[in-house]
């Protein structure tokens, strides 16, 4: 077939509702690239305006052994490897899910004519079809944010971030956006661009992709009720998208940990930011406990504040998903507002 290439952007526009997950997950990671390599960048720059206007000179030298500058480089890497781990397991999940909805299509395409190496060229290229939208779109809401982050740094914050630049653009950012989502794309269609090369002709058409060998197994329903024995083979049988949630999973927790230090980090930088107004109050007449009670309310008022714009964009995301992933496929189903679970969030 020598213009198979030719249906990559006809599938993407009659396709355009189910590649919504996969496209948010190539923009949510290049967004994140961005504006962590972006905030890196301004702080590195403020910084450098700090020592420019102590020291009167600054060389290269300077600036790599300043402690600061050291931290900013290391966060950024280590968020780096993070992101680009978690984006390559978001996608790679989405895209599985895009080649599976679709073994009738490739098992028509190798009844064509179309190679192995066709159809494993064939969805790396459809993945890389989406970065013409993703990135662009990722790398636009990374360079937002940083402004705004770096505008709530310099005015609410002040002190220490009163040099930090405004509405500047970090071309680190932006090219280790691109490069990112360019390589998370790539690194995350592998292994579906060979699953979809492996389904034979006949499996395909007949519309069933699971492995005939897996048949036969029988589900144990001795320890549970068949409906959980059913779920709990269902997870175990596929080895593969095991791994897979099994570290979408754990990332989500190690990103809990994660999210938790920077939190506690940024209150005390808050509070470092205002020791002479704590001494100046402590010289007025106030103890201990009370700027202890003070900095609790401050934290919780972070908090409150932070837990209810995160559930609501939180919800919209989550009905947004629900209605791509479940009310698609499944009519009947039916979304609700998970109450409980939003109390026990914002506890």
């Amino acid at each position: 077939m020598k213009s198979y290439l030719s249906l990559i952007p006809i599938s993407a526009k009659v396709r355009r509702r189910q590649n919504v997950m996969t496209l948010l997950c190539i923009v949510f990671a290049v967004f994140l690239v961005t504006a962590v390599f972006s905030m890196a960048d301004m702080g590195v720059k403020m910084e450098q305006t700090r020592l420019l206007e102590k020291h009167g000179s600054l060389t290269l030298q300077d600036l790599l052994n300043n402690t600061m500058a050291q931290t900013l480089f290391l966060a950024a890497a280590v968020l780096f490897v993070l992101i680009l781990t978690a984006a390559v397991l978001m996608i790679s999940s989405s895209i599985n899910s895009n080649v599976a909805q679709r073994t009738k299509f490739f098992g028509m395409m190798r009844c064509l004519g179309m190679s192995r190496q066709q159809i494993i060229r064939f969805v790396r290229l459809e993945a890389l079809n989406w970065c013409k939208t993703a990135i662009p779109v990722g790398v636009a809401l990374g360079i937002v944010v940083t402004w705004y982050l770096c505008a709530a740094l310099r005015f609410i914050v002040g002190e220490e971030f009163s040099n930090i630049p405004l509405f500047g653009i970090s071309m680190a950012g932006i090219i280790s956006g691109i490069v990112v989502g360019i390589v998370t794309v790539l690194l995350a269609a592998g292994a579906p661009a060979k699953r979809a090369a492996k389904v034979s002709p006949v499996t395909a058409v007949s519309g069933n992709s699971q492995s005939e060998g897996n048949a036969h197994r029988t589900v144990n329903t001795h320890l549970f009720k068949v409906e959980t024995a059913l779920g709990i083979h269902h997870a175990l049988s596929a080895t593969k998208n095991l791994l897979l949630m099994t570290g979408s999973f754990a990332l989500a927790l190690f990103y809990s940990w994660v999210f938790l230090y920077i939190i506690v980090n940024s209150i005390s930088m808050s509070v470092s930011s205002r020791i002479r107004s704590y001494g100046a109050m402590r010289a007025v007449g106030m103890d201990g406990h009370q700027i202890t009670k003070m900095i609790a309310a401050e934290a919780f008022t972070y908090a409150l504040s932070g837990g209810i714009v995160g559930c609501a964009v939180g919800l919209l995301i989550y009905k947004l998903l629900y209605d791509i992933l479940i009310i698609a496929h499944f009519s009947y189903a039916v979304w609700s507002l998970p109450a409980t679970l939003l109390l026990i969030i914002l506890m």
